[in-house]
């Protein structure tokens, strides 16, 4: 499933190993989590290790949570449309 679409052909997010992206694997895996929080920080922490850091008032786990809880919502809300009969 394509998550988000940005442009004519243009997809966001790094590539999958499959080389494509945008597909919501790229953003809703733990790789991608902690892709998300290498990516400001540097450092190098498990999925587990950010939900920790995030509940201990790391701001940057904080933000990567919250934009994670928002690529969740959007996946969820166009899977229950795709499937959804009008």
């Amino acid at each position: 499933m394509i998550l988000f679409v940005q442009g004519a052909g243009k997809r966001p997010g790094a590539p999958r190993y499959c080389g494509k992206s945008g597909c919501v694997e790229t953003f809703l895996s733990g790789a991608g989590l902690a892709r998300d929080y290498r990516s400001p920080t540097g450092k190098r922490l498990t999925p587990k290790k950010i939900a920790v850091a995030g509940a201990g008032g790391d701001k940057y786990a904080r933000g990567c949570l919250t934009v994670y809880q928002d690529h969740l919502a959007v996946a969820s809300r166009l899977s229950l449309t795709s499937w959804t009969p009008m």
